[in-house]
């Protein structure tokens, strides 16, 4: 395994440099044989606590972010929660969203894993897979949990959030530049 910075394996080594340029104090837990890491920590969006994980495994060169919602998706909502991620999953160009159905309460799931290969992982990198779990549930937050919490369905959940958002696009468009 070539190792980086601290000693640390390579991709975990990118990991750690980014959490103390954002000046995060977790800890990056590396297994026995260098073979991997992880980092868990809690994330606030919108007043609520989603959990991320940034895991690394050296021998694949690959780096996984993980970012789990605070609420749980019954079994009874499970099949409007899948249309629903299917119509917010095709506007996404990297990572993906998923729930698991396995007759139990389950939350939402984002993932995006890259191969890194021959290349070195930039903490910036890394910076920009979690700002894009962070910005997932910033903007589609509020719809996914509606879905478990209302009685609407993920056609209605999805043709308000197009509306709002084509509303907003409108108003922003009509204000024009700002004066100075």
């Amino acid at each position: 395994m070539e190792s980086g910075t601290d000693g640390l394996p390579r991709l975990a080594a990118a990991v750690k440099s980014w959490m103390e340029s954002e000046g995060w104090e977790d800890e990056v837990e590396v297994a026995e044989d260098g073979a991997s890491s992880r980092v868990v920590t809690g994330f606030n969006i919108n007043d609520q606590s989603y959990k991320l994980y940034i895991q690394t495994d050296e021998q694949s060169s690959q780096i996984f972010v993980y970012m789990y919602s605070p609420y749980k998706v019954p079994p009874a909502k499970m099949p409007e929660m899948v249309r629903l991620l299917n119509n917010v999953n095709i506007s996404f160009s990297a990572g993906r969203l998923a729930c698991f159905d396995d007759d139990d309460s389950n939350p939402v799931q984002f993932l995006w894993k890259i191969p890194v290969r021959d290349s070195d992982l930039t903490p910036e990198e890394v910076g920009e897979m979690v700002a894009a779990a962070v910005q997932v549930y910033d903007i589609y937050g509020n719809m996914l949990a509606q879905c478990i919490f209302s009685n609407k369905t993920a056609k209605q959940l999805w043709a308000e959030f197009k509306a709002e958002r084509k509303a907003a696009q409108e108003q922003s468009s009509s204000e024009g530049p700002s004066e100075l």
